[in-house]
């Protein structure tokens, strides 16, 4: 699966780590898999994004595929949206990208949009 998009509102859109320090299946799919760990600081307003494989590996129909490269493009074009209009900014790029057809994978994404932080003195 693609690496988890960081959307802060102050600076540019960038994946949460490295995509090539992935590590791990899916989330939930084999017992006692092991999973990289990543932190980061998120401030009021920033989203993050999290999706299956079916947008970067939707092709348009010279065979190319979307990718994380064009995800993160898309994701920089939105970075004023709300976490709604983030979404369907991401499907819409890759749609595009492929032609109007339909994706041939799932496509799923769950993010967070951040609103405040809570106070330290509860």
């Amino acid at each position: 699966h693609p690496a988890p998009l960081h959307v802060p509102k102050e600076e540019g859109a960038r994946h949460l780590f490295d995509p090539s320090d992935l590590c791990g299946p899916a989330l939930a799919v084999q017992p006692g898999a092991f999973y990289c760990a990543a932190e980061c600081q998120v401030a009021p307003g920033d989203v993050v994004v999290l999706s299956t494989d079916g947008l970067c590996c939707a092709k348009n129909d010279k065979g190319e595929k979307f990718g994380q490269d064009r995800l993160l493009d898309s994701a920089r074009c939105l970075e004023q949206e709300m976490l709604g209009g983030i979404f369907q900014g991401l499907e819409d790029s890759a749609m595009a990208f492929i032609g109007g057809g339909a994706f041939t994978d799932d496509v799923c994404l769950v993010g967070f949009q951040l609103r405040r932080l809570l106070s330290s003195a509860m």
